[in-house]
């Protein structure tokens, strides 16, 4: 095993340091448990807990994030890099509900938007739909919802688009929120995986869902997909959306941001983009636009 841990123990097993250098090096390697202590005050993080199952973080919320080994942007490590997360950006979205009883996570990942609005609404009748296509995320989705005693969410192994088949996605296992249908990230950890999709339109009735009133989508470019395949929910609901766009992702996709906006202005959807100290409306992004997260809203979100 190459661990550090057990390099140095089996040294010490096999006499090739004295027990006094043993335990000395061994301290050199525990003494970050305690800069940890130290550095986790700047952080929205209060507890970081290690066991054989794992490496648990809690957060100063009370929610608890199971870290993917070897994923250096899984969310609590985010969190731990950042101080904090997206939270302030969600809260532009669920200030405009009132008394939701649908929330469609589309793009879950590990599940901490879900698990972020389950505790901010703290409504046991609203129903959380998470959906995420790739497997070992998937697994740790469940896991988090599990470690949260969510009772309220239904964990669903699958993604949506335009269309519904089985595609193949593009999987970062050392950055699985970069995982993407195009593969937006070349790195030698990607793969190839073969997950199911559907469309909203589709998901929607196979659930019986009488209505949704928000959607989260953060798909890593495929956002436009999305919206396409879910033309008869966003006419019939029109839910709120907060929706992640990037240009250097939708370029992969051969589309531009405006074309989400285009098509939800159809829809009678108006876009604002948001930035942690103000919501602004916007009808177009360019060249000179910072924000990567938008909220979508009609006129009776307002």
């Amino acid at each position: 095993m190459n661990n550090r841990f057990y390099m140095l123990k089996q040294r010490y097993i096999n006499n090739e340091i004295s027990k006094s250098e043993f335990i000395k090096l061994m301290y050199e390697q525990h003494a970050s448990l305690f800069e940890y202590s130290s550095y986790l005050k700047s952080t929205e993080i209060d507890e970081i807990s290690i066991s054989n199952r794992g490496v648990i973080f809690t957060l100063n919320n009370g929610i608890k994030l199971q870290a993917i080994e070897r994923d250096y942007r899984v969310i609590p490590i985010e969190i731990l890099n950042f101080s904090s997360y997206e939270e302030k950006y969600w809260n532009y979205a669920l200030q405009r509900l009132y008394h939701p009883k649908c929330i469609i996570d589309i793009g879950a990942n590990i599940g901490y938007f879900t698990l972020y609005c389950n505790r901010i609404l703290n409504q046991s009748d609203c129903q959380y739909y998470c959906l995420e296509p790739i497997p070992e995320t998937f697994k740790y989705l469940k896991n988090n919802l599990h470690l949260n005693n969510i009772t309220n969410a239904i964990a669903c192994n699958i993604g949506l688009s335009d269309t519904e088949q089985e595609m193949l996605i593009n999987y970062n296992s050392s950055n699985c929120g970069s995982s993407s249908l195009m593969n937006i990230i070349d790195h030698k950890t990607t793969s190839k995986i073969l997950c199911k999709f559907t469309t909203l339109d589709n998901f929607v009735d196979t659930y019986n869902i009488r209505r949704v009133d928000l959607i989260k989508c953060d798909v890593e470019g495929a956002e436009k997909l999305v919206f396409e395949g879910g033309g008869g929910v966003l006419l019939k609901d029109q839910p709120i959306i907060y929706c992640e766009m990037l240009r250097k992702w939708t370029a992969k996709f051969n589309y531009h941001p405006n074309d989400i906006i285009n098509k939800l202005n159809g829809y009678g959807y108006h876009c604002y983009a948001l930035n942690i100290d103000q919501i602004r409306p916007i009808k177009t992004v360019n060249e000179n636009t910072t924000e990567t997260n938008y909220l979508f809203i009609t006129n009776s979100d307002n």
